[in-house]
């Protein structure tokens, strides 16, 4: 028969992790709410702006402006845009 070694659980870390959360729940709501209202916004923009280029039947020229535009506009939102901007640059390319 094989002996497994037990495994010894830091509870002081889970514990103090949990009781951390509790005490700061409304802050990050509140931080993780301004994150996901900031990305979805910037979501909006590029399908907006595929919309707009589909409905117009925009000429290379329109398109190539209303796509730097979103990505001027995702330049201006600064560091937690840039998964954004890089997703659009592969997509594009």
């Amino acid at each position: 028969m094989i002996i497994i070694p037990s495994q010894v659980t830091s509870w002081e870390t889970w514990l103090n992790a949990a009781l951390y959360y509790c005490k700061n729940f409304d802050k990050i709501k509140e931080s993780m709410l301004s994150i996901y209202l900031m990305k979805l916004s910037n979501f909006q923009q590029i399908t907006e702006t595929i919309l707009k280029i589909e409905k117009l039947e925009a000429n290379l020229q329109k398109t190539i402006s209303l796509v730097q535009n979103v990505e001027i506009k995702l330049s201006e939102e600064g560091i937690d845009m840039e998964f954004t901007k890089i997703k659009l640059i592969l997509v594009l390319s």
